[in-house]
C-alpha cells in the first residue's frame, strides 16, 4: 500500500501501519513496527510455511506453539473496523476487530499446517488466539478438534488473565470446561511471556503461588508450565534504558532461568538482555533440589501424584458449592475413585461451608505439609491460610 488503507490499530493501541521508505509503501504489523505481518493470501507463503514446518519436524521437534492464529488472514478489501463505543480499558479493544481477525479463510490455512504435522507420529500443533484480555473460550474451542482443519490443542487467555481469586478463577475454569466439552482437551496455562510471573500475579504471596500450582496440576487436560514457574521465580526489574525498547515500557519482565548459584547462574556467561531476578540465586534449581519444602519440590510432587492418580489426569471435573467466597472446591472422579481439591485463597483460616454432605476421606496432599501421613476417615471442615489439599473421598454408599 502506498497510503494507509484503513483505521486498524495494533495490540498497543497505535496505528497498525508503518511506512517502509525503501519500498515507498505501508506495511501492516499487529504488534511492533519491526514485526511485519505476513500476507497469508499469497499462495506462495503457504508453501514456504509448509516447508518450514517440515524442516523442523524432520529435525526432531515435537510440535509448534502458534500465537494469534485467528489473525493470520485479513479482510481482502482491507475495510475499516467498526468502533466499539463501550467503556473499554484496553485501547486495542476500542475497535471491533471483524476485518483483521477471525476471518473464515483462516481455517483453510491452518488445515494445511495441520496436514503437515499429521504426517509425523506423535507431534502436536498448539494454537493461541488473539482475544480480549477476558478471553473467549467459545471462540477458542471452535479452533479445537480432531478434524484436519483444527488445532490439536488451543490455549485461551481467560485462565492466563483472570485475577487469581476463588470466585474469578472458579468462574473462568467452569466457562472453559463448558466451552471445550467432555470429548476435547482443555489447556491450562497460568502465565505466558507477556505477563508477570506467577509470584507477581499472586501479589508476591509465595503461599498463594503454591496454591496456583495445586490448582493447575489438578485440572483435566494439558498443563503448560512457563519456564521458571516451577521455581517460583519473581519478575526481573528492567533498568530505565531497556524499558524504552518494550511495547508498554514495563518496569518488570520475565528474566532468565536460574540453574545454579555459580557465575552466570548456569544460564550464560554473557550478560542477558533481561537481567536475572534480584536475589534469585537462592531459588536456583541447584538449591531447591536440596530443600524438600521448596517450590520445585512442590511441582515435582504434584506431577508425580498426577501421573499416579488417573482421576487427576482424565477424571470428570465437577465443582462443589460452598458458601465461603474464599474457598474454591471441585471434585475429580472416575468410576473407581473420587478426589476433592480444596483451596483457600485467603490469608486467614477459612471454614469450608460446603453445601450438602460433609467431606470425609483421606488427606493425601497439602500445600503446607506436602504428602500427608495416615489421616483416614478425616472430616475436613477448615483450611489454613492459603492452604490447598487433595482429599481422597470415601466411596459413595
Amino acid at each position: 500500500c502506498d497510503e494507509i488503507p484503513n483505521n486498524w490499530i495494533n495490540v498497543s493501541g497505535k496505528k497498525a501501519w508503518s511506512f517502509e521508505e525503501r519500498r515507498k509503501q505501508y506495511y501492516h504489523h499487529s504488534y511492533n513496527y519491526d514485526s511485519a505481518d505476513l500476507n497469508w493470501r499469497n499462495p506462495d507463503l503457504g508453501l514456504i510455511m509448509e516447508e518450514y514446518l517440515a524442516y523442523w519436524l524432520d529435525n526432531g521437534v515435537d510440535g509448534f506453539y502458534l500465537q494469534d492464529i485467528n489473525t493470520l488472514v485479513k479482510d481482502d478489501a482491507l475495510r475499516d473496523n467498526p468502533m466499539n463505543f463501550g467503556v473499554i480499558r484496553r485501547r486495542y479493544e476500542r475497535q471491533e476487530h471483524v476485518f483483521d481477525r477471525n476471518r473464515s479463510e483462516t481455517h483453510l490455512k491452518l488445515e494445511r499446517l495441520r496436514n503437515v504435522v499429521d504426517r509425523y507420529d506423535d507431534r502436536i500443533l498448539i494454537g493461541r488466539l488473539q482475544t480480549p484480555d477476558a478471553g473467549e473460550p467459545e471462540l477458542s474451542a471452535s479452533f479445537l478438534g480432531i478434524e484436519s482443519e483444527k488445532m490439536h490443542l488451543v490455549v485461551d487467555r481467560s485462565i492466563t488473565n483472570t485475577r487469581f481469586t476463588a470466585n474469578r478463577i472458579g468462574l473462568s475454569a467452569k466457562r472453559l470446561y463448558e466451552a471445550i466439552g467432555s470429548n476435547r482437551t482443555p489447556v491450562w496455562e497460568l502465565i505466558d511471556g507477556s505477563r508477570s510471573r506467577m509470584l507477581g500475579r499472586c501479589g508476591k504471596v509465595a503461599a498463594l503461588a503454591r496454591l496456583a500450582a495445586l490448582f493447575q496440576l489438578t485440572q483435566r487436560g494439558m498443563i503448560i508450565l512457563y519456564y521458571g514457574q516451577e521455581l517460583g521465580l519473581p519478575d526481573s526489574k528492567l533498568p530505565l534504558y531497556k524499558r524504552l525498547f518494550r511495547r508498554k515500557r514495563e518496569k518488570r519482565a520475565l528474566g532468565p532461568m536460574i540453574w545454579s548459584t555459580g557465575e552466570g547462574s548456569g544460564f550464560s556467561m554473557a550478560e542477558p538482555w533481561i537481567p536475572f531476578a534480584r536475589g534469585a540465586n537462592r531459588l536456583s534449581v541447584e538449591n531447591q533440589l536440596l530443600d524438600e519444602g521448596s517450590t520445585l519440590q512442590l511441582y515435582r510432587t504434584l506431577i508425580k501424584l498426577r501421573n499416579r492418580i488417573p482421576a487427576l489426569r482424565r477424571g470428570v471435573c465437577s465443582f462443589i458449592r460452598t458458601a465461603n467466597p474464599h474457598i474454591l472446591a471441585y471434585a475429580r472422579k472416575t468410576d473407581e475413585e473420587r478426589y476433592a481439591i480444596l483451596l483457600n485463597f485467603n490469608e486467614r483460616n477459612q471454614s469450608l461451608d460446603v453445601d450438602g454432605s460433609e467431606l470425609k476421606g483421606t488427606v493425601i496432599f497439602s500445600t503446607l505439609r506436602g504428602i500427608a501421613g495416615d489421616s483416614r476417615g478425616v472430616v475436613l471442615d477448615e483450611l489454613a491460610s492459603y492452604e490447598g489439599v487433595i482429599l481422597r473421598l470415601e466411596p459413595e454408599e
